[in-house]
């Protein structure tokens, strides 16, 4: 399976298929990971006219379709904009089946025409049969989303919003002691930023 330890993407992008900050695709393997990792960038999701399956336009700050995995210790923020009507959308995830997110959250600004389903932290979160999805400690920036934290939920999911109205618009920011962050380690792997969101200590903009 694929395991995805510190990674970040803070450029932009162009996409429109499977497509993710991180991850276009995590498919039927259980042991798929992303661990500590973030997307702080600019995401445009332009939809075309294939593939038939609206399943295909699924897009997501951190992976486009998770089926089957686990993300942890990880958020998505800078922006995501979607046109001709993108299919499943979200600031985590477009579409998940069977994934499991833990101590994770989503401050992305989330814009565009209509689509299928589109949510500040997943556009759907999906459980069918034994591809059960779960979410414990999901966090999310309602007001820069503007959407609730999936724009269709079938499974277990722990998902908080935060800052709404813009009451709190530093929530994620300049700290390591919100309830998101109970399992991150600031001491080895992340650090603090003071008017921004955390950052890798691997990384040279930290």
């Amino acid at each position: 399976g694929l395991i995805m330890n510190s990674s970040s993407f803070t450029g932009e992008m162009s996409a429109h298929t499977y497509s993710g900050g991180l991850v276009g695709l995590m498919y039927e393997n259980p042991q798929n990971v992303i661990n500590n990792s973030y997307f702080n960038g600019v995401f445009n999701i332009i939809r075309r006219t294939e593939p038939s399956d609206e399943a295909g336009f699924s897009n997501g700050g951190l992976v486009g379709l998770l089926y089957g995995g686990t993300i942890n210790n990880s958020y998505s923020a800078g922006s995501i904009t979607y046109t001709n009507g993108a299919g499943y959308t979200g600031g985590l995830a477009g579409l998940t089946y069977g994934g499991l997110f833990n101590n994770v959250f989503s401050a992305s600004t989330i814009s565009g025409t209509s689509g299928t389903y589109t949510g500040a932290g997943f556009g759907a979160f999906y459980s069918t049969g034994g591809d059960t999805s779960a979410g414990t400690n999901v966090h999310y920036d309602s007001h820069l989303a503007n959407f609730n934290c999936a724009g269709f939920t079938q499974g277990n999911m722990d998902c908080s919003a935060q800052n709404a109205g813009n009451t709190a618009p530093s929530y994620f920011k300049g700290n390591s002691t919100r309830p998101v962050f109970s399992t991150w380690d600031f001491s080895t792997i992340w650090t603090t930023r003071l008017n921004g969101y955390p950052s890798l200590r691997s990384n040279t903009d930290a």
